[in-house]
């Protein structure tokens, strides 16, 4: 029997985390066409430097909410531009994020909720808390609920205003390559879901791959990826 090897595509990950691309992109090219967003019958293009702003505004809110480096915070929605600006800025404050499926029953809700200790959890719209109405007084540790349905990522960027940017700084650069970026649970078939930890360096050491191995993707001006796969999951997936 032979074995094979290949050297690796990257460098070993040693330091950083996720929230790295998204600086080194702005200061790269801060015009850069990160994403559209959809709106009636108009696409709205969000540039690297006004996603990043509106990351951080929201990130400086979750910060002001007393929310420490190191929790989780839960996303239980559909995918959307939201869900992004979301998952960004938790990384940004330090945190961790808890992808949780819009169709899960209220007892997979309790049991993710309760099993990865989520503190905070943002919602697609208020139809999207009926699952968890139901078992919130189960977890009692989950005490902040935020709806984007209802303007929430700007009424958070008004209450991080007080937030410094030393402060962010501080936050958005405590997490390590070891650290955990996100918990992804299982679909639960042969038991209870299990959290599977995905590490900043995972993320990062996947999209320097990506961009690396087929540049002719990802490193053009006028390239664009559009996902199918529910954010939620996309990463287990």
């Amino acid at each position: 029997m032979r074995e094979l090897s290949v050297p690796a595509n990257i460098p070993p990950i040693v330091s950083g985390n996720v929230t790295d691309h998204i600086e080194e992109l702005v200061a790269r090219n801060p015009h850069f066409p990160s994403l559209s967003v959809q709106t009636d019958d108009q696409w709205t293009t969000v540039t690297a430097e006004a996603f990043r702003s509106q990351v951080r505004s929201v990130a400086k809110g979750l910060i002001a909410e007393g929310l420490a480096a190191g929790e989780r915070i839960a996303i239980l929605s559909r995918t959307r531009y939201e869900w992004t600006v979301a998952d960004y800025a938790i990384w940004y404050a330090g945190c961790i994020t808890v992808p949780i499926y819009e169709t899960s029953s209220p007892e997979q809700v309790e049991w993710i909720i309760s099993d990865a200790n989520v503190v905070a959890t943002f919602f697609e719209a208020e139809r999207t808390t009926h699952a968890f109405t139901p078992i919130a007084a189960k977890v009692p540790h989950m005490t902040r609920s935020y709806i984007f349905g209802n303007d929430v990522l700007a009424e958070l960027s008004r209450k991080g205003m007080s937030i410094s940017d030393d402060e962010l700084t501080a936050r958005r650069t405590s997490a390590k390559p070891s650290d955990p970026a996100t918990l992804i649970y299982t679909s639960g078939t042969t038991g209870q879901p299990k959290g599977c930890i995905v590490t900043h360096g995972n993320m990062m050491a996947e999209v320097d791959t990506l961009v690396k191995g087929i540049p002719e993707v990802f490193d053009v001006p006028e390239a664009s990826t559009l996902i199918f796969l529910p954010l939620a999951h996309v990463l287990e997936d």
